[in-house]
């Protein structure tokens, strides 16, 4: 078989380039009416195109793996009995952005139009266009492909400049009719009920009572862990009809955060069996992930789409495998979402108390008091606690063992206090001894079947907005500091720019989101 390279789903847009720069002006109505209608965004463009224009920052882009901004079209599907066009597009980004803009246009592979939709979407990291386009006859068109092109432009709350990629697909309308049967072995429920996620352990054994389907123990290399997964399956054609060869392979993993690409050659492992094709990709993904990405706490969704050719027949078909779908057709076939874990397993919470010893945070009362940092002062314990939560964070630094906190507990870490949910193993932890202990593993907990606790800690010498205490060996915050993270959560609202004009201009895209063509 020839060599096959998996692609990428999007690309790039080049604000120095006046042919992507029209793609862009295009989700406005194009540049005229945009500079007379939407001045700010308008000139925000062109100091992003000039901006590229100096710096060439897409040649300056490398792939180093993990998780990626992404814009992408999820599945293009068309219900033949009900004449109905189904599609879906989806922007995952790695950072917040104050607004994500996008638009998709379904046309016939002939440019017929089918259809147009827009969206704005704020304070997000996900943009989800899903698409419904009753009465398509599908025997008016001179065509039988359907063609979707994505355009997508957001601002990132990291960013004075816009960012923009393009993504392009297209699906022929009888692929089903040539789909007997896709069977999913891999990704799949091996231990795991079928209402639950499929889990995958990465970095560790899994706990004597935790219930995983997958589980690759190595490590990370040079700062990254390697990205495992194995995806093995097959599709059975109909009587007539032969597998030739791939034309091509798109598989991903969409974090909700961003979006990781299968890298491996995939030469030799889609070949043709007496009734269709099978597949059995390599499960080393060639794509690592940044320790400073980790953890990986959000449901992560699974997305492989396979154009391929039968013998004597020109037209290229496709099926699709995806967690985010409901199949309407057969060449469509869903499953469950995917949870990735990494680390290892946590011990019970040890406070150190006002006598130097140690006492489980479920085994302290009303009165006891407890070591609080600065300056070691001593905190009486004014409330303690009690709740139930179902998933918990797991936290192992260099020196320490592990600690396990709810998402929002706050811990001291070099820049300040954060709350756990917001940790990277770029973090370092202010420890007992009073060094900052680089971070080795964060992981969820799952399952969680035990209480949590948090303690109200006051002093006399200083005010009670929020004070630390010691647990585990990690300085830690108590509830009244765990309020006041959750109180000033950070957000990427657009009423946090620094530019009235384009805050009125997003704000009359967001209300007039349908009066563009």
């Amino acid at each position: 078989m020839e060599n096959i390279t998996p692609i990428k789903p999007s690309r790039k847009l080049d604000f120095s380039n006046a042919q992507d720069c029209n793609k862009i002006y295009s989700l406005y109505g194009g540049e005229t009416r945009m500079k007379a209608e939407l001045p700010a965004l308008y000139d925000l463009i062109q100091r992003t195109r000039n901006y590229c224009q100096k710096n060439n920052p897409l040649n300056a882009i490398k792939d180093d793996g993990g998780f990626q901004d992404c814009a992408y079209i999820d599945y293009i599907e068309y219900d033949a009995e009900n004449k109905i066009v189904y599609a879906k597009a989806i922007v995952s980004l790695t950072v917040q952005a104050f607004w994500i803009d996008s638009k998709i246009e379904l046309t016939t592979g002939n440019g017929e139009y089918i259809h147009t939709e827009y969206l704005t979407t704020e304070n997000a990291f996900r943009q989800e266009m899903t698409i419904v386009v009753p009465n398509i006859d599908e025997s008016q068109f001179t065509s039988k492909l359907i063609d979707a092109k994505l355009t997508s432009l957001w601002h990132s709350s990291q960013s004075k400049m816009l960012e923009s990629q393009e993504a392009e697909d297209q699906s022929i309308i009888n692929s089903d009719d040539i789909i007997g049967q896709i069977t999913v072995n891999d990704p799949n429920h091996i231990k795991t009920s079928t209402d639950d996620f499929i889990k995958v352990v990465y970095n560790r054994t899994p706990g004597d009572k935790e219930i995983v389907d997958y589980d690759y123990p190595q490590g990370p290399i040079g700062g990254s862990q390697p990205l495992f997964l194995d995806c093995y399956g097959s599709a059975t054609l109909t009587e007539g009809k032969t597998f030739d060869k791939i034309g091509a392979l798109n598989l991903l993993v969409d974090s909700q955060k961003g979006v990781a690409y299968y890298k491996n050659d995939i030469s030799n492992r889609i070949y043709a069996t007496a009734n269709g094709f099978e597949w059995k990709l390599n499960n080393d993904w060639q794509n690592n992930v940044p320790t400073s990405r980790l953890p990986q706490r959000d449901p992560v969704y699974f997305r492989m789409k396979l154009n391929f050719y039968c013998k004597g027949d020109d037209n290229e078909y496709d099926i699709t495998i995806a967690s985010d779908i409901n199949p309407i057709t057969s060449n469509i076939k869903q499953i469950s979402q995917l949870l990735l874990l990494w680390g290892c397993c946590a011990e019970d919470t040890k406070i150190l108390m006002s006598d130097g010893k140690t006492k489980n945070i479920s085994d302290i009362s009303i009165g006891d008091e407890v070591v609080s940092i600065p300056q070691k002062l001593m905190a009486r314990v004014t409330n303690v606690w009690k709740g139930k939560e179902s998933s918990l964070i797991c936290i192992r630094s260099k020196s320490l063992g592990e600690i396990k906190v709810t998402n929002q507990h706050p811990l001291i870490t070099k820049e300040g206090i954060k709350a756990a949910e917001d940790l990277n193993g770029n973090d370092k932890l202010l420890i007992q001894d009073g060094r900052y202990d680089d971070i080795c593993n964060i992981y969820i907990i799952n399952d969680y079947k035990g209480f949590v606790y948090n303690l109200t800690l006051e002093t006399d010498k200083l005010d009670s907005k929020g004070l630390s205490m010691i647990g585990n060996g990690y300085v830690i915050g108590d509830n009244n500091m765990q309020g006041q993270i959750i109180n000033s959560s950070h957000t990427a609202s657009i009423k946090y720019l620094d530019d009235d004009d384009l805050i009125n201009d997003i704000k009359k895209i967001l209300t007039h989101k349908n009066q563009r063509r």
